[in-house]
């Protein structure tokens, strides 16, 4: 499970950034597809990401490889709105971090909150991850 459920992601946050040019954009594509994820999936998403700790330590270092495939993703899409001027590069360091662990958390309280849909949720926590980046859209 958590195999499996740590390689759609990855696979959902890669193909979100495809054909994406404006980094801004490409930011809360990925944010988008992270949310989504942890909402619509987030049985899946909660073994994956706040049960990793039962798995043998050879599989546990084998699901941090993935998750840093996914935070990799994000890091190099805030490193290129850096480069081109559209992310304020102090913000940058730590707002990887961050937009992770909200992202991962919806996963936690997504079911007790369904007035607003996954589109919705994600749409605000683009809203958040620009704000965190001191970034605006084009």
């Amino acid at each position: 499970i958590s195999r499996s459920g740590h390689e759609v992601a990855v696979e959902l946050v890669t193909r979100s950034r495809a054909g994406v040019a404006d980094p801004v954009e490409r930011v809360c594509a990925i944010v988008g597809a992270m949310v989504r994820f942890h909402a619509e999936q987030h049985g899946v998403a909660r073994i994956i990401q706040y049960e990793h700790m039962s798995l043998t330590p050879a599989h546990q270092r084998e699901m941090l490889a993935l998750r840093r495939v996914t935070e990799s993703v994000l890091q190099e899409a805030i490193d290129q709105g850096v480069l081109a001027s559209r992310i304020e590069a102090a913000a940058a360091p730590m707002a990887t971090l961050a937009i992770m662990s909200l992202a991962i958390d919806v996963a936690r309280w997504f079911p007790s909150q369904r007035s607003r849909s996954p589109d919705q949720i994600a749409e605000a926590y683009c809203e958040l991850a620009l704000r965190m980046l001191g970034a605006t859209r084009a």
